[in-house]
């Protein structure tokens, strides 16, 4: 029996949908293969091929990426799992479809004007304790040399980047003249940083973790130069 101050629960029964007394259903249409807690509201965004969400997290509906095997929300998983504590960028074509996957994660992106701009966040970051990643186009890091140049060598700090290499496939097939490619890696070793290659497009789920986690875990600063 009900109290005399506890609101009854009028509203109709959803077939397969039980409510607790005094919590609203959700009424909203059921969705295949998606069950909603009592009380939670169900997410209604259209099914996304390869992806299951949890109950009440919205799904990932970032447009599919030709050629691209890590899904942004593998991407992000991925860089929470190498323990980095922030993620400082500025997004360009690709690194910005990781945008949707990192509203949800604890990594949500610390966003600046210019890369020196991230550089020099980093460096506080660093120097107050987090680990932080910045995340930046190759034209940016062009720009943002000076900064670099400080941060490793005057300060000596670990800073970690991905420098996305803009047109690095395309040119690598002979179908692009962008000189980005030509001048990433060169630039990277004139600052002298360790650096390796990741392409996406050639590696797994494995390949990325196992990317990200030598680059969290390398002793000075160092650069993954990701193929876009």
């Amino acid at each position: 029996m009900l109290g005399p101050i506890e609101p009854r629960d009028l509203s109709p029964t959803e077939p397969g949908f039980t409510a607790t007394p005094g919590v609203p259903r959700d009424l909203s249409p059921a969705k295949p293969g998606f069950t909603a807690a009592p009380g939670v509201p169900r997410d209604l965004s259209p099914t996304e091929p390869g992806f299951t969400a949890a109950p009440g997290v919205p799904r990932d509906l970032s447009p599919a990426k030709p050629g691209f095997t890590a899904a942004p929300i593998i991407i992000v998983s991925a860089l929470e799992a190498a323990g980095f504590t922030h993620l400082v960028w500025i997004p360009d074509s690709h690194l910005g479809t990781w945008e949707p996957a990192l509203r949800l994660s604890r990594l949500a992106p610390v966003r600046v004007c210019r890369e020196g701009e991230a550089v020099g966040l980093a460096i506080g970051l660093v120097l107050g304790g987090a680990r932080p990643l910045v995340a930046i186009q190759c034209t940016g890091f062009f720009e943002a040399g000076d900064a670099v140049r400080n941060a490793v060598h005057d300060l000596k700090l670990p800073l970690k980047m991905i420098v996305g290499v803009r047109s690095e496939r395309a040119a690598r097939a002979g179908k692009s003249g962008d000189n980005c490619p030509r001048f990433a890696e060169k630039v990277v070793a004139a600052w002298e940083l360790h650096s390796t290659r990741f392409d996406p497009a050639e590696s797994d789920a494995a390949g990325l973790a196992g990317a990200l986690a030598e680059l969290a875990g390398h002793p000075t600063a160092a650069v993954i130069l990701w193929a876009e």
